[in-house]
């Protein structure tokens, strides 16, 4: 069987927790442009990680 390609809160997830778990960047700021359920939820993942959000856009 095929995988299912994964939604975009998985694809935003594990995007975030690389960034973090990695050390890639030492200091990470984002915009949010949007503040939907999407928008919401980036929000949610990006505090929990401790990345920094700048600004969003409603």
């Amino acid at each position: 069987q095929q995988k299912a390609e994964p939604n975009e809160n998985e694809r935003l997830s594990e995007s975030i927790a690389f960034i973090s778990d990695n050390g890639l960047f030492i200091y990470v700021k984002i915009g949010i442009n949007g503040f939907d359920l999407l928008g919401q939820h980036i929000l949610r993942c990006a505090l929990q990680k401790g990345i920094q959000v700048v600004a969003i856009n409603g």
